[in-house]
């Protein structure tokens, strides 16, 4: 509880300092630029931007066994997102740089978000059990997923989806599903 009060006070401060900086540096124009452009994605959870890059991988890496099953599990409501330090596949460890948020998706891939707080301004790591495949950003994914004509597919699996925002160790998880 300490450590979720620090992060929330330091996520605070920084949101508060972020936004005291831009109101100097950002011209009214460049704003108004920004907000159309990104308007529709520019407010997207953990969970909305997480269902996005399930469809984007899934699409992007159809021969891809671990994203097709996901993506299958997710449109079954049968998905399952846990957030890890780090976490320890067979033969891959995946471990995410400062402020990096780590994510397993139904123990056969991960994502990692570099801004967790607003995805929209960060990027997504995309991989699988055994390699990276891809860093991107949300706007692109968001862009590719609605040409391919998915984002309602996307909306429905990040609404079924369960996101564990609470960090978990590797024995408590697997511990879990001994019992």
């Amino acid at each position: 509880i300490i450590v979720v009060l620090i992060l929330l006070g330091i996520f605070l401060t920084l949101f508060f300092l972020r936004n005291n900086s831009e109101k100097t540096v950002v011209t009214h124009k460049a704003a108004t630029n920004i907000s159309k452009k990104n308007d529709k994605i520019a407010d997207l959870t953990i969970k909305q931007a997480a269902g996005l890059a399930i469809v984007y991988a899934h699409l992007r890496y159809e021969d891809d066994q671990s994203w097709s099953e996901i993506y299958q599990a997710a449109n079954n409501g049968e998905l399952e997102v846990d957030r890890y330090l780090k976490y320890q596949f067979d033969n891959y460890t995946v471990t995410p740089q400062n402020n990096q948020a780590l994510y397993i998706v139904n123990k056969e891939a991960y994502l990692i978000f570099t801004n967790q707080q607003t995805p929209m301004q960060g990027k997504i790591i995309l991989g699988n059990d055994q390699q990276k495949l891809e860093t991107t950003n949300v706007h692109m994914i968001y862009k590719y997923v609605k040409k391919q004509g998915k984002l309602a597919v996307a909306k429905a699996i990040s609404q079924k989806m369960h996101l564990e925002t609470q960090m978990a160790t590797q024995q408590e998880s697997q511990s879990k599903q001994n019992s």
